[in-house]
């Protein structure tokens, strides 16, 4: 027996360091691409089934931010988790499409809470997901898996996915019951490129059904989407990391300024025909690419009160359910007017950017 447990001893400490954040993209990409797919399947009626998605948005964002700055027991992640699963697995029993849309609803919400619990309480976890190209490819073959393996998209096969996920991030976080970090994200502009990547991750089934003439099939729509939120910023972080400490180099407003060019010209790009809509696509990748990294290496966070980021945070779900409520009547229109406005507000950021480096006072912190 502890011959046993010296032979198993560093495979469990293998599974402890690299099992957590591997379990912490998964359980976003799944909610993103699983939530998304469910909410048009048995909501389209409400808001265009991107209900499910806008609540465990906005719970994962409040969470998030409460928990930052106040003490959160670890049995609430089990909870969360838990009654998240619990609700997963009750999807799609139900003879009628409306108790089964109450059932998701419920889950987006607790799978939300669970997901901002372990961003916010394992700061490392964080910066550990941020800084390794591994983990998101990883995550994005897992959630490829679940796809064709059938069954394993279904209700119970993605709460028995969750209830994995939990089990590696509760090992992960069991002796850290508090951050107490009282340092909140709250500049606009820093959200501009999370908003942006959510935003297109959310409407993927709705504009699916524009790209049908195109000859995609559901799957290739899902690898795409995939290749965009996990692959690219895995090649980024690569590129990055063998660019002789690149990242230490330079300052965190520089990969703020690529971030948000980038993210200006994906955004007239999706704003434009159909034809530029892949570039813009590739382009908004690529900025939230260069945003992780600068969350990753910042170190001014601003003290705010966490409701005041919550609200901040927040123009992303807000923006996804008024994409929602009128993309019925408007049809692709609508979210070339969101992704215009995406590019104007980080103009706006970007010209402020340079105008405070060109201004008397060059060692002013920028705070939009």
């Amino acid at each position: 027996m502890t011959k046993f447990t010296t032979l198993a001893r560093p495979k469990l400490l293998m599974l402890r360091t690299h099992g957590a954040p591997i379990a912490s993209w998964t359980l976003m990409l799944l909610g993103w691409f699983w939530l998304g797919h469910q909410g048009l399947q048995l909501g389209w009626l409400y808001a265009s089934g991107v209900t499910p998605l806008v609540l465990w948005w906005a719970c994962r964002i409040s969470v998030k931010q409460y928990a930052r700055t106040h003490t959160v027991a670890s049995s609430w992640v089990f909870g969360c988790g838990l009654g998240a699963a619990c609700m997963l697995a009750l999807t799609g029993l139900s003879p009628l499409d409306d108790y089964d849309f109450a059932a998701l609803n419920a889950a987006s919400v607790l799978w939300g809470m669970l997901l901002g619990l372990t961003e916010a309480r394992s700061q490392s976890l964080s910066k550990q997901c941020a800084q390794s190209m591994y983990y998101p490819l990883v995550a994005a073959v897992c959630v490829a898996g679940m796809w064709f393996i059938p069954g394993a998209w279904s209700g119970i096969g993605v709460a028995l996915a969750v209830l994995a996920c939990v089990g590696l991030l509760g090992r992960y976080d069991r002796s850290c019951d508090t951050q107490g970090v009282s340092l909140v994200d709250a500049r606009w502009s820093e959200q501009l490129a999370p908003m942006a990547m959510g935003l297109m991750m959310a409407t993927v089934w709705q504009s699916h059904a524009w790209c049908a003439g195109t000859g995609w099939s559901s799957e290739n729509n899902l690898l795409v989407h995939l290749l965009l939120m996990a692959g690219l910023p895995a090649i980024a972080q690569w590129l990055i990391n063998r660019t002789a400490n690149l990242r230490h180099v330079l300052h965190v407003n520089t990969w703020r300024t690529w971030s948000l060019a980038l993210l200006v010209c994906g955004s007239i790009l999706l704003a434009c025909d159909a034809v530029y809509w892949f570039a813009g696509m590739l382009l908004q990748a690529f900025a939230w690419a260069f945003h992780s990294v600068t969350r990753s290496t910042r170190s001014d966070a601003v003290r705010e009160h966490w409701l005041y980021a919550v609200s901040v945070a927040g123009l992303g779900p807000a923006a996804l359910l008024w994409i929602g409520l009128v993309i019925q009547q408007q049809g692709p229109a609508v979210l070339q007017v969101t992704q215009l406005c995406i590019a104007m507000l980080s103009a706006c950021a970007l010209l402020r950017m340079f105008a405070v480096k060109s201004g008397p006072s060059k060692g002013a912190q920028l705070e939009v």
